[in-house]
């Protein structure tokens, strides 16, 4: 198996408990990735310092056209919250990271 096409993963919309977002070829060509994703919640400061013993989520599931939603089991206990998504990557698509995103109750 080759190396996959690099990819960006960016979030459309997120809370505490959920998160949407997209996959998306960086050279824009036809089609869209499909595979896995996996978002994890971190409790954080209002600066986006993770507190290294706070609450923390994941939820995982389907990237299907390069779109993907979850809900998380349990909303983030916190006032704040670090997101980021992790694309694992499918047949001719690399894995990759979305930038993290900070979230306000």
């Amino acid at each position: 198996m080759g190396a996959g096409r690099a990819v960006v993963v960016e979030f459309d919309d997120v809370s505490l408990s959920s998160a949407t977002g997209t996959v998306r070829f960086l050279d824009g060509s036809a089609g869209q990735p499909n595979g896995r994703v996996v978002v994890v919640a971190r409790e954080c400061d209002d600066q986006g310092g993770v507190d290294p013993i706070g609450d923390r989520v994941t939820a995982d599931g389907p990237v299907n056209n390069g779109r993907f939603g979850l809900e998380f089991r349990r909303s983030l206990d916190a006032d704040f919250g670090l997101l980021q998504a992790h694309y694992l990557g499918d047949f001719g698509a690399a894995p990759s990271d979305s930038e993290p995103k900070l979230v306000q109750r």
